[in-house]
């Protein structure tokens, strides 16, 4: 299995996780392949936002002037 194909893998599963819908094993093999990946880990942080701006309604994108 290649590297490529390990991301994609867990990639899929990160906005499971990022809402906390996975099952506790699921999220420890995902922990595990997030101290080994960089670019996984960059894509939660992207997750992440994607996921505050979706609860907020995207009023956390709109400047405040």
């Amino acid at each position: 299995m290649t590297e490529d194909i390990d991301f994609q893998r867990w990639a899929m599963l990160l906005p499971f996780y990022v809402n906390g819908t996975l099952a506790s094993g699921e999220c420890a093999l995902i922990d595990n392949a997030l101290r080994q990946s960089p670019l996984l880990r960059a894509e939660l942080a992207l997750q992440g936002r994607i996921a505050q701006v979706v609860k907020t309604g995207g009023r956390d994108m709109i400047k405040r002037r």
